[in-house]
């Protein structure tokens, strides 16, 4: 660092110093934490028992890494938590792992949640986090497709059985409980799409865009919801949106894909939503 020192005269005989930095100098920059990037960046993911589960970790330092490690804790309220990882490292500027673990037979029925952190040279610390849920048994989920379901200011099927996989005129309906989604618009005159689903049934919504949905099962569908906020409303309904949905007082679920949201001209006639259901 250059410092330049100059004088100024006080009156004749007080000179005081005054230090201006050069063009060399610096402020110092407060310590920059480890970055930890795990993929799938997902932070629920779900397994059957003794399913390999692999996760790709890549962590990076401007200071340089001293040490990685990977700790695991059943969530039951009973388990310790297990360093089941670690290495030193001697400065370097990126860390790169393919983990490899199979889903603990110990976490079945309910989750592990497992700690990526990593470690600086100057002692800072950052970590990444992921939940994995662990079934014993599942049973693939059957899908029916091409489902349609109308603006409720139309004339047509404006609610859905998905017990069934029947449409529903809700005007016509006098039973609640056949309607587990019905097309909520705002007021009884608008033209646009609603993008809003309500239960008459009494049954709960969790929109989870990040869900297997090709590959659902009966466990791995309870599972992401229980992962979820349940609301009574589900907003926003784009394609490619997955609704996972719990029948009231039941323990069965369905999972809903959005194929297509039409909102075509300004009449409500053709105004619908296209999906397919697994339960």
């Amino acid at each position: 660092m250059k410092i330049k020192t100059t004088y100024f005269a006080l009156g004749l005989l007080l000179l005081v110093p005054v230090l201006t930095l050069g063009p060399g100098c610096k402020k110092d920059k407060d310590p920059t934490k480890p970055l930890v990037f795990v993929t799938p960046d997902a932070l629920h993911v779900f397994s059957d028992v003794g399913d390999v589960v692999s996760f790709d970790i890549l962590v990076s330092s401007e200071a340089g890494l001293s040490a990685f490690r990977i700790e695991t804790k059943i969530d039951d309220g009973q388990s310790f938590t297990q360093t089941v990882f670690e290495e030193s490292l001697s400065g370097v500027g990126t860390y790169n792992k393919l983990y490899e673990m199979i889903a603990p037979l110990a976490a079945t029925g309910s989750s592990l949640i497992i700690t990526f952190i990593a470690t600086d040279a100057n002692g800072l610390q950052s970590l990444d986090i992921r939940r994995l849920w662990v079934t014993a048994t599942s049973t693939p989920l059957t899908e029916t497709s091409g489902h349609v379901m109308f603006n409720q200011n139309s004339q047509n099927a404006d609610a859905y059985n998905i017990l069934l996989g029947e449409p529903v005129i809700s005007k016509w309906s006098t039973d609640s409980t056949e309607m587990n989604i019905l097309d909520y618009p705002t007021d009884t005159i608008t033209t646009i799409l609603s993008r809003s689903w309500i239960s008459p049934a009494g049954d709960k919504f969790v929109k989870f865009n990040s869900f297997d949905y090709a590959n659902a099962t009966d466990s791995s569908v309870a599972q992401a919801f229980s992962a979820g906020l349940a609301l009574p409303q589900v907003d926003n309904i784009s394609p490619l949106d997955i609704i996972l949905l719990q029948f009231k007082n039941t323990s069965d679920y369905a999972a809903i894909q959005i194929t297509a949201v039409n909102n075509i001209d300004s009449t409500t006639s053709t105004d619908s939503y296209v999906f397919n259901i697994k339960k």
